[in-house]
């Protein structure tokens, strides 16, 4: 009986399902740029907006985990509301487009044609564990309203026991495609679906430079001039923070959050499991990680991403002494 209740749960298989997914995203995605087909925007109770490819795109993905990996013990957390209500207002079964976007599941398989690695054929075993999967379908929403598309990214990070294991970025309007992801205990890789090749990131970092990547949107003079309080700092504005994450891991930057609930955690945990890789994860501005309990909330601290373990300690040292929004 205990062989027949164990749940196991390929590694490979997941990030075969997930590659696939984003290849289907990308055609859509490269439909609505192409103004071939309408993307329809919504407002959320918060007053935020969000889009049918928001929408469409999450859906697919909860679809397709349901299908794959049907266990009891995966919760979901997505941005977007999946309910009866949005169901009926935004997928339109007689709009072809839509149809055969959410219809690109039955094209899927659990092996698809990837020259996966064979170290990634690792499986494990969750019979025991609690899995939560965070989903922001379409990270930089705001950017793909104004045709701002270079930032726009899918993010999914994947935590056991919610502690963070697996994450993804993808990039949809690259004209690579690619998708950054952790294979736990083996580094971070680059996938690009024109090379078709796994390429293990070289991460490097410089203790002695203070490079920033902020919200090109929600800066304020405040962070600026806290940023100016390190040596030999310099910043740049960017969008979309699936997309501050890959520069602070390429090109060894730092970001920090806007304020308290700026952020859903389905918009960092991908990026914590990328840097769990690295030995290291999202801090609080006291010093704490972030704490992944499964459930829809807003972070509700001020949070820094930094790759250099000396670094983030004369980050935390200067929050304390020059920044006010420490608490």
């Amino acid at each position: 009986m205990e062989a027949q209740n164990k749940i196991s749960f390929n590694l490979s298989e997941f990030v075969s399902v997930m590659l696939q997914y984003y290849s289907f995203v990308d055609e859509y995605g490269q439909k609505i740029k192409d103004e071939k087909i309408e993307n329809k925007i919504f407002i959320k109770e918060e007053n935020e907006k969000f889009t049918e490819f928001d929408y469409l795109t999450q859906k697919l993905l909860v679809n397709i985990i349901k299908k794959f990996f049907p266990y009891k013990n995966i919760v979901i957390i997505g941005e977007e509301s999946l309910n009866e209500e949005n169901d009926k207002n935004i997928i339109d079964l007689n709009n072809k487009d839509k149809s055969a976007y959410l219809s690109s599941i039955d094209k899927i398989k659990l092996n698809g044609e990837f020259k996966i690695p064979k170290d990634f054929n690792k499986t494990i075993d969750i019979t025991n564990s609690e899995i939560s999967i965070f989903v922001d379908p379409i990270d930089g929403t705001k950017s793909l309203i104004r045709k701002f598309y270079n930032p726009v990214t899918c993010l999914l990070g994947l935590c056991i026991d919610n502690k963070p294991f697996i994450g993804f970025i993808h990039y949809v309007f690259d004209k690579d495609n690619k998708s950054y992801f952790n294979f736990p205990s083996h580094g971070i890789f680059e996938y690009s679906p024109k090379e078709q090749m796994f390429i293990k990131q070289n991460i490097q970092t410089d203790d002695n430079k203070f490079n920033f990547v902020i919200s090109s949107t929600r800066a304020t003079e405040e962070m600026t001039n806290f940023i100016k309080t390190f040596p030999n700092s310099s910043y740049e504005g960017a969008s979309g923070l699936g997309n501050k994450m890959v520069k602070c891991l390429l090109e060894d930057k730092i970001y920090f959050t806007t304020g308290k609930n700026s952020v859903g955690i389905w918009d960092i945990c991908s990026s914590s499991c990328l840097l769990n890789e690295l030995g290291t994860d999202i801090y609080c501005f006291n010093g704490e990680k972030v704490q992944y309990v499964p459930k829809k909330i807003l972070f509700g601290h001020n949070g820094v991403i930094c790759l250099n373990k000396n670094k983030l300690k004369t980050f935390l040292e200067h929050v304390k002494k020059y920044y006010s929004q420490n608490i």
